[in-house]
Order: structure tokens, then sequence, then C-alpha cells
């Protein structure tokens, strides 16, 4: 029996481009668990602030009664902070913990390495990178099932936002993983 410790992924938004992704063990995920700790240090707090208030947010969502403004702003800051740590700290890390190359893309004229993906890739193409060392790693939205609120980050964005309606409308409409 042979066991393969990398596998590849085919992009399908940059067809050609091919990346090499580490399988992930237990020993692995402890490993990139004590790469993320500075960042997870730094969102302990945001969770444990953001939890009263995303519970009453949802509760008002799920009643489909309106959420009042000040309330809906407090969450969109609150999940904003964490996620711009999510997109700038602990994504950057995972990707280049478990993506091992990338063959077929180049970048200003250069072949593509995984720190100048990181810093430069277009959206679409970081996107699918992340949502598949998510995947791999066990942290996207199938592997979390119901452990997360959906994002509602319309409103905040200049969305329209702020009653059940809207809010419910716009967490099934979002498929961004944070």
């Amino acid at each position: 029996m042979e066991y393969a410790s990398t596998f590849t992924v085919e992009s399908k938004v940059a067809p050609g481009v091919v990346f090499t992704l580490r399988r992930m063990t237990k020993r692995l995920r402890d490993d990139l668990e004590d790469e993320q700790e500075v960042s997870a240090e730094k969102m302990r707090p945001l969770i444990q602030e953001i939890q009263p208030l995303e519970k009453e947010v949802f509760d008002l969502i799920n009643k489909k009664e309106s959420v009042p403004p000040d309330k809906w702003i407090a969450y969109q800051l609150h999940m904003r902070k964490i996620r711009r740590i999510e997109r700038q700290e602990t994504d950057p890390r995972a990707i280049r913990f478990v993506v091992l190359s990338v063959t077929g893309y180049s970048i200003d004229g250069a072949p593509a390495t995984v720190d100048s993906l990181i810093a430069n890739a277009p959206d679409d193409l970081y996107d699918e990178i992340s949502n598949a060392v998510k995947h791999e790693i066990g942290l996207d939205v199938a592997a979390r099932g119901n452990s997360e609120s959906p994002s509602t980050s319309a409103a905040a964005e200049g969305g329209t936002g702020g009653d059940a309606a809207n809010a419910e409308q716009t967490a099934k409409t979002t498929t961004e993983v944070v």
C-alpha cells in the first residue's frame, strides 16, 4: 500500500493552473494551529465580544423582526475586524503551510510562487486556493456544518440591511467562507 502525502487540484477559475497541496494529518493540523496562535489570540476577545450580540441579532432575524441599526452596525464592525485578521493573517499562513507549489501560472512575467500568489493573485484564484486549503484543513462550510452563523456583510458594505428580511436574504446568498 502506498500513501500519497500530497495531491493536486486543477483550477476551475484559471484553466491550466495546478496547485499541489499537502494532505493534512492530525499532527500537521496541530503544527498549523501552533503557527496561528498569535492570530487566534487577537481574535479571541473579538469573538467573545460578538457572541452575545450575534445571538441577539440572529434571534431577531429568525423571528423575522427588525434589527436595531446600532446593533446591526456593531455586529458588522466586529465581523469586519475578525474577517480582516483572517484575510491578512490566518488565511495566508494556512495557504503557505498547505500549498506546496503552483504550476501553469505567472505573475508579472515570473512563474508564480505561493508567496507571489498570496500577494498578487486575482481574487477569484486566491479564493479558490484558499477554499481548497480550508477544505483540506477542515474549515470549509461543509466541514463546519452549522457551527458558524452566516455572513451578512452586504449591509455594512453599502447594501440594504438592518431588517430581518434583508439580513435573511443576504445570509442565504452569501457564499463567503470566513
